[in-house]
Parts: C-alpha cells; structure tokens; sequence
C-alpha cells in the first residue's frame, strides 16, 4: 500500500495547481493516509523476529513500486486517483479479513487489526474525492 499510494501521489503532483484545489486536497488526504501505512510498517518490521542464526539486516529490504493500472490526476481523475485507493484499502481488508481462518490467535488478531485501519480508510477516501 505503501508503494501504491507514491505512485498516486505522483500522479496528484503532475500537474502545478493552486492552493484550495481538489487536487491539492486530495493530496493531503492520500499523503496522510500513505503516513499511516508508513508509520505501522515501521511498527511491524521494528517487532520482527529473526530466527535464531539469522542475520538481521541493517536495513529493510526496498518496497517494489507499485506498477497497477494509473488513471489521470487531471480533471476529474482526482476521483479516479482515490477511487483506485479506496478500492485498493478494500481489497488489502478483505484478503487479511479471509486469511484469518486458521491462524494463531495473535497473528489473528494483529491481521484483524490491520484490515479494521484499511477498512477505515476507503469513507475517508471516498469522502476526499467528492468534489465541492
């Protein structure tokens, strides 16, 4: 999710717009989104358990980019740009919704927790495309 929401903004950046501007709005919004995922797979990676004998990385491995279908940031694509988010956050809570089945309670319930934040994030979304 990380990486999808840099390549959206890119996208809400492509084009120079004034101050008060659904695309300078909807950036804000995907950029404090994108904080979130940020911020929690900082948390995750800093809980990770290496196995014994391993040897930790001085760094975490790079996230690919995003390399999904990209609609236009122009006129009218400010909605597409967050729509393909929100459907994206949906998705992500629905998968980790479905893999719950199974799993060790606290791998449930750190799976549960994740796809409650995603699911939050699609009426935000939604509520940041509507144009004025």
């Amino acid at each position: 999710m990380v990486a999808r929401y840099a390549s959206a903004l890119k996208l809400l950046t492509a084009g120079s717009t004034p101050p008060g501007t659904p695309i300078v709005a909807a950036y804000a919004s995907a950029r404090a989104v994108q904080a979130e995922h940020v911020a929690h797979l900082a948390q995750l990676r800093s809980r990770l358990v290496e196995p014994p004998g391993a040897r930790p990385s001085a760094h975490p491995p790079p996230l690919s980019p995003y390399s999904g279908p990209s609609p236009a940031a122009g006129a009218g694509g400010v909605d597409a740009v967050l729509g393909e988010l929100a459907v994206a956050e949906q998705a992500a809570s629905d998968r980790l919704i479905g893999e719950l089945t199974g799993l060790p309670p606290t791998l449930a319930q750190l799976y549960a927790s994740i796809a409650a934040s995603e699911a939050t994030h699609v009426p935000f979304l939604q509520a940041a495309g509507r144009t004025p």
